[in-house]
């Protein structure tokens, strides 16, 4: 019996559960396999996604590529969606006050213009230096990489040779400036009889009117517009 006159005093060991760490362990390891997963999902949406981008600069318009096009189509932001929604849209760049159209489909010169009317527009006509390097700037957004090379698509323009007056004209039937005609008309190409200027790859070249190539409208642009 102790001296203070206390009654004895049982000391046991602390008792320690062995279920508990295990426990906080499984709840450690089940948060961090829910983070891992997220982690992989968010990685895995930021790869498609960059990977979607890098597609979108090569081919801004993966759209066209799925139309009922029996051409090949042309790469092109869908801006104006046709009527017949089984077309293609065609996409409408603007400059100043300009609005030009790549089309996406081959057609002969002649049809080409044809086209450009049926949208209130005409075949290309540049007018000054100016509209010059912005037509060969666009023409290198119209491409396809074809094995090692890369293939840029041609444009017919509304420039073409008149037999009877054997001059350069315009589809509205003006001339070319003079300040102009060199580089819209390859030196080789003066004397060519039914014969229109295309552009491709920012370089202007001749071909016989009746062959097919997309086309460049043009028109000024609708107020609003930006």
């Amino acid at each position: 019996m102790p001296r203070d006159g206390r009654g004895p005093v049982n000391v046991l060991p602390e008792s320690k559960d062995p279920s508990v760490p295990l426990l906080r362990w499984r709840l450690t390891a089940v948060i961090l396999g829910i983070l891992c997963l997220i982690l992989l999902v968010a990685t895995g949406v930021l790869g498609i996604k960059v990977m979607e981008l890098s597609q979108e600069k090569k081919d801004p318009t993966q759209c066209l590529k799925s139309c009922p096009d029996p051409n090949r189509s042309v790469p092109g932001l869908p801006l104006d969606q046709p009527p017949d929604k089984e077309k293609c849209p065609v996409r409408w760049s603007h400059k100043e006050k300009r609005s030009y159209l790549f089309s996406s489909e081959n057609r002969p010169w002649a049809q080409c213009n044809s086209f450009c009317s049926s949208h209130s527009a005409s075949l290309l006509k540049i007018d000054s230096r100016d509209e010059l390097d912005f037509t060969k700037k666009e023409s290198f957004e119209y491409s396809e990489e074809r094995g090692s090379a890369t293939y840029y698509y041609p444009f017919w323009t509304g420039l073409s040779y008149n037999s009877e007056t054997k001059t350069w004209v315009w589809a509205d039937g003006t001339g070319v400036s003079p300040g102009l005609i060199n580089a819209l008309v390859p030196s080789h190409g003066n004397d060519a009889g039914g014969t229109c200027v295309y552009v491709q790859g920012a370089a202007f070249k001749l071909d016989r009117c009746e062959e097919t190539r997309f086309c460049i409208c043009e028109k000024m642009k609708s107020a609003g517009t930006n």
